[in-house]
């Protein structure tokens, strides 16, 4: 009986709160609030007929289904984000640089979360404060056995010093964006249409690393190669292009943003180039990672596309773009995390999880491909802590 009268005083307490302040509500929630459609120009800013509703009923109604929706939400990615913390404290013998990157992303997500709703849920920020201390002690267990372990480590793990909380404004190329189908290497530049090179995408990120080994200010940083540089002009697609925002997004971050604006002047193929500013470039790679996001969620999300699409939205998840942070992409992403909180690499001719061991760990491996001893894709799987924490942090912002 108590429990039904607190249930009717919170709906009473919902519905006044909603008449006051329905004006705001339509403008604060819609990106998180589209309906399920994979056509981008169909997007529905749930807008009723004027002379068959009201406004008031209107802003409610798209209220209470956001309210609904996003409670039920956030609280399963801090499920999933807790069950991924603990696949890899099971597995702190076995991580790369590319989990221990998830996990770092995910403590600067949750961090600028915390701040954001500590004081007003005191039960979220709870949760929050615990998935965070879990992944610090994640962090310094596995950071040795990873720094000696891997000899990729010191290419790229100073990564791990970055500060991954991007406090930028959001932004939406939605309504600009119109899908169209392309043959997968239609008007691409010949140089992206090889196979992924990942111990090139490593040597043009480590050269915007600062080395542990010498002072943080030491001229030596942020020499730039020029075939680094002509490969972010170049038209690419799939793990290339996520790697091609990364690159700048690693330059802004360890502070090379003035050296790679000169260098991407000096190297710029066309006048028309030459204009661009390095934020500029990123949203043109986002728009088309974006585009080819819709493509992969239009052939319902093949399983040899799943990493690649996690990826894409987490990369331009933290540049804010909000149109990777649509309802029914985070239902899927959720939907393949299995019972034990991993993310299996998926073997497309047989339809399986693939064989325990199948990827050794091996600097040649390519990381996306690498696997724990039980199946468990690592690569993935960090991807997803990051998307979830990544999103967790917009949902609280809209509130």
């Amino acid at each position: 009986m108590a429990q039904t009268r607190t249930l009717w005083v919170f709906l009473l307490t919902v519905i006044s709160v909603s008449l006051i302040n329905f004006q705001v509500v339509d403008a604060d929630f819609y990106e998180i609030n589209q309906i399920p459609n994979d056509d981008v120009k169909e997007f529905s800013n749930h807008a009723a007929d004027p002379q068959s509703d009201t406004r008031v009923s209107k802003a409610f109604r798209s209220w209470i289904f956001w309210w609904l929706e996003t409670a039920t939400l956030s609280r399963r990615l801090l499920v999933g984000i807790e069950r991924i913390l603990d696949v890899f404290a099971r597995h702190t013998d076995e991580l790369l640089v590319d989990a221990l990157l998830g996990v770092k992303i995910s403590n600067d997500q949750l961090n600028a979360t915390l701040d954001r709703i500590a004081e007003r849920d005191s039960e979220m920020a709870s949760i929050i404060r615990k998935l965070i201390t879990n992944g610090v002690e994640i962090m310094e267990i596995a950071l040795p056995k990873t720094r000696d372990k891997f000899k990729d480590f010191e290419v790229v793990g100073s990564v791990l010093n970055l500060n991954m909380d991007w406090r930028r404004a959001p932004k939406s190329f939605s309504k600009s964006v119109s899908l169209h189908s392309l043959d997968e290497h239609d008007e691409l530049d010949a140089e992206c249409q090889s196979p992924f090179n990942e111990i090139l995408s490593d040597h043009c990120i480590s050269q915007l690393l600062p080395d542990e080994r010498l002072s943080y200010d030491t001229p030596t940083r942020c020499e730039l190669d020029d075939g680094c540089i002509e490969r972010v002009f170049l038209s690419c697609n799939g793990y290339t292009a996520t790697h091609q925002a990364l690159y700048l997004m690693i330059g802004i971050k360890s502070e090379c943003s003035q050296q790679l604006r000169a260098k991407l002047l000096q190297m710029a193929p066309s006048a028309v180039q030459q204009q661009l500013t390095i934020d500029s470039i990123i949203e043109g790679y986002c728009m088309e990672i974006y585009r080819e996001s819709l493509n992969i969620s239009k052939a319902g999300f093949p399983h040899d596309k799943r990493d690649q699409f996690i990826e894409q939205a987490v990369i331009c998840g933290l540049f804010n773009y909000v149109d990777f942070f649509r309802l029914d992409w985070a239902e899927r992403i959720l939907s393949w995390q299995q019972a034990d909180g991993c993310y299996y690499r998926i073997d497309t001719h047989r339809d399986q999880k693939a064989e325990p061991g199948a990827s050794t760990l091996h600097h040649r491996e390519k990381r996306h491909e690498l696997t724990f001893k039980d199946g468990c894709s690592s690569h993935t799987t960090s991807l997803a802590i990051s998307y979830f924490s990544i999103l967790l942090r917009h949902i609280t912002r809209a509130v």
